[in-house]
């Protein structure tokens, strides 16, 4: 148990440093907006009967897709979609908005994997999270750097690969927390059977 023990914690140390730091710095960027909206007044959302109006309004959109510009902001957006995305896969969903002043449109793709993409559906760009018209987080580092935290943290942001670095990361530590203990309570019977009883020893 020991020797296996060793072994992956080796190997496994840099993927666990890996989660452990992109999970440190999503927790980082929670605390920090979460501090921010008590001290601003702002609450928590959920508490009481819903979110006060100062949070409803920093986060609202500034307004509706007319009827008349629907036709024009799909065209353009089917038509930058088919450039994102040389697959040819038909769109799962289409979503046409108006985000922070900004007409997009927002196309969820077919096939085996969904993607999503964002596009200024005046001009046919591609829609990140920084452009002028966001709305403004309480988080310290905005929505773009936490997204990208997020799908590295999960694993996606290296596709299938990064998923199962993910998911081996997680059982190994699973398992160095359960040799661990084994470990611990075996050191501790020899130990008791010697009637060295204390819980802590060098």
């Amino acid at each position: 148990m020991r020797r296996f023990h060793r072994w992956i914690s080796v190997v496994a140390a840099i993927f666990i440093l890996y989660v452990a730091t992109t999970g440190l710095m999503m927790a980082f960027d929670n605390i920090w907006g979460s501090i921010y909206m008590e001290t601003h007044g702002l609450m928590i959302p959920g508490r009481g009967n819903g979110p006060p109006p100062a949070l409803v309004k920093m986060f609202a959109d500034n307004g509706t897709v007319s009827d008349a510009e629907l036709a024009s902001l799909l065209r353009t957006t089917l038509n930058a979609e088919a450039h994102a995305d040389p697959s040819g896969s038909p769109p799962r969903v289409i979503r046409l908005r108006n985000y922070g002043g900004m007409p997009q449109g927002a196309v969820v793709t077919g096939g085996e994997t969904a993607q999503q993409f964002v596009f200024n559906a005046t001009n046919g760009e591609s829609a990140g999270l920084y452009e002028r018209g966001y709305p403004l987080t309480p988080m310290p580092f905005q929505w773009g750097a936490h997204e990208t935290w997020k799908r590295m943290h999960r694993g996606d942001f290296f596709g299938l690969t990064g998923r199962w670095i993910d998911l081996l990361s997680g059982l190994a530590i699973l398992f160095l927390t359960i040799s661990g203990i084994n470990m611990y309570l075996q050191l501790y019977g020899a130990r008791s059977r010697l009637s060295r009883r204390g819980v802590f020893w060098r």
